[in-house]
């Protein structure tokens, strides 16, 4: 039987990621074993077969008996924060619901005092990038600016696949 392993939001949460994810999960579920990693307030909610796990305890059952294929929900809510430390080290299929996520990344390295960590990120995302940029966005004075480097090369990299929900954000 394929495991899976699916990081998402589910519902009671009200994203659009936790619906698709509840729309999703009933039907792959059949002939499969998935484990949901949400974030800890949906952790006693069970869509469907599927088993809502806490993300802490994905590096040990995926060294303990790898999973067959990783999924990533992936969005610039915080709600998704979750996904990120994981998506970087265990590559995987990624489906994008957005096409930038410089504030989120910049809202997760940033709260965290990693400012040398997001210029690097935003380095490795645009090469090129003036470093004026990179301390701008420490400082928190990009604003709106912050949608020209969408911060998206790195989920592209580190994917094995990658779904989008529509032509517009392929062509991105």
């Amino acid at each position: 039987m394929q495991r899976l392993a699916w990081f998402s939001p589910v519902t009671p949460d009200r994203s659009a990621i936790a619906r698709h994810s509840a729309d999703l999960l009933p039907a792959l579920a059949r002939g499969r074993t998935i484990d949901v990693y949400a974030p800890a307030p949906a952790a006693d909610h069970q869509p469907g077969a599927a088993v809502v796990m806490d993300p802490g305890d994905f590096d040990r059952r995926q060294r303990d008996a790898p999973y067959d294929l990783i999924v990533y929900q992936l969005g610039a809510a915080a709600v998704v924060d979750d996904v990120w430390p994981f998506l970087l080290r265990y590559p995987g299929l990624v489906v994008l619901h957005e096409d930038n996520f410089h504030a989120a990344r910049a809202r997760m390295l940033l709260a965290e005092g990693r400012g040398d960590a997001y210029r690097a990120e935003l380095a490795y995302n645009h090469p090129g990038v003036p470093a004026a940029v990179g301390s701008l966005g420490v400082s928190g004075l990009l604003g709106g600016l912050e949608r020209l480097w969408p911060m998206r090369r790195i989920v592209l990299d580190a994917a094995r696949a990658v779904l989008v929900h529509n032509a517009w954000l392929a062509a991105r």
